[in-house]
């Protein structure tokens, strides 16, 4: 990761977080410590933070999307968010849950940046979105949306397939 924000991330950082001016090594600093410190503009504890959630953080977000670069750079952007909004924690949950949560919408976010124009299928939402969302692979998406196209296909096909057993009205095709 390069310079972003003013700060830069380290991942070799080994050494000394300062705690309320002494100093506690990163080992021993629990991560409550660590994001609290983040809130108050030290870098070396969000390199810590770093260089312990970033691969878990990583591996996770690949699960649930196949583009490396995306991945990266939600990565990226869930430790600048971090950056930006460790003063908001407010220490009722686990610090991962914090970072996961802003992680997959980091994710979903990059997902919507690098899809652009495509096509959206489901309310709005790329299949890769709709994935990331259901919990399920992109292709399950994808093999979802045809048959339901097919079966609506077959529905709009069959007059006699309403649910009152009467042909649906014309109004109701758009066509005058």
């Amino acid at each position: 990761m390069g310079n972003q924000g003013g700060f830069r991330l380290r991942q070799e950082v080994r050494g000394s977080v300062r705690r309320a001016g002494s100093a506690v090594s990163a080992d021993e600093c629990d991560d409550v410590a660590l994001l609290r410190a983040v809130a108050r503009g030290d870098e070396e504890s969000l390199a810590v933070l770093y260089d312990r959630h970033a691969g878990w953080l990583t591996i996770r977000l690949t699960r649930r999307c196949a583009n490396p670069d995306v991945v990266d750079h939600a990565v990226q952007d869930t430790f600048l968010a971090v950056w930006r909004e460790a003063g908001s924690y407010r220490g009722g949950g686990d610090v991962a849950a914090f970072i996961w949560g802003i992680g997959v919408r980091r994710l979903i976010d990059a997902i919507r940046k690098e899809n652009g124009a495509r096509r959206r299928p489901l309310d709005g939402l790329t299949c890769a979105e709709a994935a990331v969302l259901l919990g399920v692979a992109e292709g399950t998406v994808k093999s979802r949306c045809h048959r339901a196209r097919a079966a609506l296909r077959t529905a709009l096909a069959d007059p006699l397939g309403t649910p009152d057993g009467m042909p649906p009205r014309r109004e109701a095709w758009g066509t005058p």
